[in-house]
């Protein structure tokens, strides 16, 4: 029932894929009342992204692959003819024949096997049957719990390795959205502060203007305005160039048409959380779906070490039998009747390859196959350690860094609204005037970009860890009408 219900999810999932044209359309994405949050990018993304189509349509190939195995375990051949002519004695003849044949190859590798004949002419009236039964054990070569449903349990792997890799797809895919959904956040910010520099500079070369006019400033107070609005205008072009680029990127790897307008929610969700190294690492080491996919791996080279070893083996079976053979006959006096010929067999075959170098290599190879898979495991975990605390340092660097940047931005206003006032007051030239409005933008660029980065490593951190982004993201969406505490790596 669990796995008729597994398969059921897999294939609406697959059909919804199919059907994303359908229902995402452009007209709906583009509602003035729905606005593209982070996670509506990542679920529109992850029903249009062609890879992830791949990957599903391969996870459902694999699923029809063992289905097809657990039917090889049991074959059935039903089969009829009917043939009619003319006898010797100008008789019409006419004659059906039906067979039966059914085979079961249980766990443990033995077989039971069943055939039925069943013949009947219109010539006599008569009819006829031939029944058998054969029942097979092997006691050597061909027996064990790793024997007999060896293509089942294969086939199941590469099923569960599949549904894992179709998740590390799908994070990939979520965490290049995250990236450019953010880049996007911070060049739109970007924007927002170079409008606020060039009407700061405009206000500053009126200003300077009208003193220079009065004769209160020199030219070069009136030059040093003017160079300041036409840098900060530039800065402020170059900022929607790379906000158009990066929306482009967005929509683009979303699937959808980057001509058309969106509603895009561009608030920072600045949230700073607390990570347990050790915490981190023995999750890490637990949920990550590489290990999981190297494990099983590994599994299945054992199982192959187990079955080449019993292929060493001699083939030594122990083949029960019974057969029983009805016919019916005419007696010259024109009565009929049947006779039944049971029968009863038991043997023991046995069977021993002189050969077995090609077995023994078979050994070889699939011992050495453990070996680099055991290596590559313990490769992993080395790997995954060295990433996850990287991240942590990042997150950590990236943290302190937003507490300096606020720091420094109070100092940058601070330092404005002094240079203000002592500009107004006659008291310094514009040069303070334009290096504190120069500085107070590029405060607010680098604290903006140290959320951001901070954010974007926050959401690699819990990647590394085994997080499922996507639905780690749409709890955080359901959190914002319900405010919570900021999360920590143990809820």
């Amino acid at each position: 029932m669990r796995r008729a219900l597994r398969a059921l999810a897999i294939f609406l999932a697959m059909h919804l894929c199919l059907s994303a044209s359908c229902c995402f359309s452009q007209e709906d994405v583009a509602g003035t009342a729905d606005v593209l949050s982070l996670d509506r990018c990542v679920q529109i993304c992850l029903k249009r992204n062609f890879s992830l189509m791949q990957a599903l349509e391969l996870l459902i190939e694999k699923e029809a692959d063992y289905y097809v195995s657990m039917s090889d375990n049991l074959a059935t051949k039903v089969g009829s003819y009917y043939k009619n002519g003319t006898t010797v004695l100008n008789h019409g003849y006419e004659e059906m024949e039906a067979k039966g044949e059914l085979s079961y190859k249980m766990p443990l590798g033995d077989t039971v096997r069943a055939s039925s004949e069943i013949i009947r002419t219109n010539f006599t009236d008569l009819a006829g049957y031939d029944l058998s039964l054969e029942y097979r054990h092997p006691m050597a070569k061909g027996y064990g719990p790793l024997i007999g449903w060896k293509e089942v349990r294969k086939s199941q792997r590469n099923w569960t390795i599949q549904e894992l890799q179709y998740f590390l797809s799908k994070q990939g895919v979520v965490s290049e959205v995250i990236r450019k959904y953010f880049t996007l956040l911070q060049s739109k910010k970007l924007i927002d502060v170079n409008e606020e520099a060039v009407k700061s500079a405009r206000e500053n070369l009126r200003i300077t203007k009208k003193k220079f006019d009065e004769g209160m400033v020199s030219k070069i107070d009136l030059t040093r305005a003017e160079i300041l609005l036409v840098e900060s205008q530039d800065g402020l072009l170059s900022a929607q160039k790379t906000w158009q680029d990066s929306r482009d990127s967005l929509l683009l790897t979303m699937g959808l048409d980057a001509r058309r307008k969106y509603d895009i929610d561009y608030t920072v969700p600045y949230t700073p959380s607390d990570f347990l190294e050790e915490e981190c690492l023995d999750l890490a080491l637990l949920v990550r779906k590489e290990l999981m996919v190297s494990g099983e791996d590994l599994i299945q080279n054992q199982e192959n070490v187990v079955i080449a070893k019993n292929n060493l083996m001699p083939q030594l079976d122990l083949v029960g039998g019974y057969g029983a053979t009805r016919k019916d006959f005419l007696f010259g006096s024109g009565s009929t009747g049947s006779l039944l010929y049971p029968a009863w067999n038991a043997r023991i075959e046995f069977s021993i390859d002189i050969s077995k170098r090609a077995l023994r290599e078979e050994l070889l190879k699939a011992q050495r196959l453990v070996a680099l898979a055991e290596q590559k495991i313990a490769d992993q975990k080395r790997e995954i350690v060295k990433e996850v605390r990287e991240y942590i340092r990042l997150v950590n660097l990236n943290q302190n860094k937003v507490r300096l940047r606020e720091e420094n931005l109070r100092a940058a206003e601070e330092r404005l609204h002094l240079a203000k006032r002592s500009w107004e007051e006659g008291l310094i030239n514009n040069r303070e005037l334009v290096d504190a409005q120069q500085a107070l933008v590029q405060a607010q660029s680098q604290l903006l970009r140290a959320k951001i980065d901070y954010i974007i490593a926050e959401y690699e951190l819990r990647k590394s860890i085994g997080y499922d982004l996507s639905y780690l993201i749409r709890q955080e969406n359901r959190e914002k009408r319900a405010p919570r505490p900021a999360r920590t790596v143990t809820e």
